[in-house]
């Protein structure tokens, strides 16, 4: 494994490189289509990028500690409640670009659900 590991080093750095830039401008993308999607108070598909960016931070932190344990060898026993806590505070921290969504989408769909009820309401007068 370490040899696997010192023939793709250069790989793994240009990966490390591109690979918060991918994130950063897949979220900013997000925020534009969350916007899109929260301009009508009527449908619900404004959950979806939420819903996505908390299940890849779920799935990041997840894999990435497993990662970690296997690589080191450790047994389970030495080293599983410090995975448990790891994944934890890992599925916090790596879905805060959902949370912000999930933020933004409420806040947007409560806006325009009040301007139709608004609407709807001056439309009865």
């Amino acid at each position: 494994m370490e040899q696997f590991i010192a023939d793709h080093i250069e790989h793994l750095s240009t990966a490390a490189t591109v690979l918060p830039i991918i994130v950063i401008v897949l979220f900013v993308l997000s925020v534009v289509l969350q916007f899109r999607l929260t301009r009508t108070g009527d449908t619900r598909f404004w959950l979806i990028p939420p819903i996505g960016w908390i299940s890849l931070g779920v799935a990041w932190a997840i894999g990435w500690n497993l990662f970690v344990l296997v690589m080191s060898g450790a047994p389970w026993d030495a080293v599983g409640p410090m995975v448990v806590m790891g994944i934890v505070s890992g599925m916090i921290r790596y879905s805060i670009p959902g949370l912000i969504l999930l933020g933004i989408g409420w806040y947007r769909h409560d806006k325009a659900s009040r301007r139709k009820e608004t609407h709807m309401a001056v439309q009865d007068l």
